[in-house]
């Protein structure tokens, strides 16, 4: 059975798509049981609020992606915003420390990285078969004029027709 890899990226596109949409829910719901598992504090903040704007990008060019998945442009601003933001999201959860290192975030971040990871890898997994035009069988013909007096009867020879062959 071969794998249809252009479907497994779009389902993979899907998923992260709904898992985008998740949590911008999460972000300006207004969740107090939930946020706490995010935000430092609880309470939806600017940080809160980048975060939703961020995933919102994220997840129109994820849908735009789907829609045109053999456009190259669109693979590039995919895989540039998606490093971007991971790489963002990274400084948050660890440096500036305004995230909450918890599962969900860790997963959020390895589910940015693997999908970096595996639309560097598209290029190899999708390989474009060589298109090959069927040639005809038998002879082809390149000049049919040369072969004129072969296909055509002879015309009886008139005094117009030697004077042609004379110029010629």
């Amino acid at each position: 059975m071969k794998i249809e890899w252009q479907n497994v990226y779009r389902a993979w596109l899907a998923f992260l798509t709904l898992q985008v949409f998740g949590s911008i829910f999460v972000s300006y719901a207004g969740f107090h049981a939930s946020q706490p598992v995010i935000f430092v504090g609880g309470e939806p903040t600017a940080t809160s609020r980048f975060f939703a704007l961020n995933q919102a990008l994220l997840g129109s060019i994820r849908v735009i992606l789907m829609g045109n998945f053999g456009n190259e442009t669109i693979h590039l601003s995919h895989l540039i915003t998606t490093s971007l933001f991971s790489f963002h999201f990274a400084l948050e959860l660890f440096c500036y420390k305004s995230l909450i290192t918890s599962l969900y975030t860790i997963v959020l971040l390895i589910l940015n990285v693997t999908t970096i990871i595996f639309f560097k890898l598209r290029h190899y997994l999708i390989v474009a078969e060589p298109k090959t035009e069927k040639r005809r069988s038998g002879r082809l013909i390149y000049a049919k004029h040369y072969m004129e007096n072969d296909v055509l009867p002879h015309p009886p020879e008139t005094a117009e027709i030697r004077k042609l062959k004379k110029r010629q």
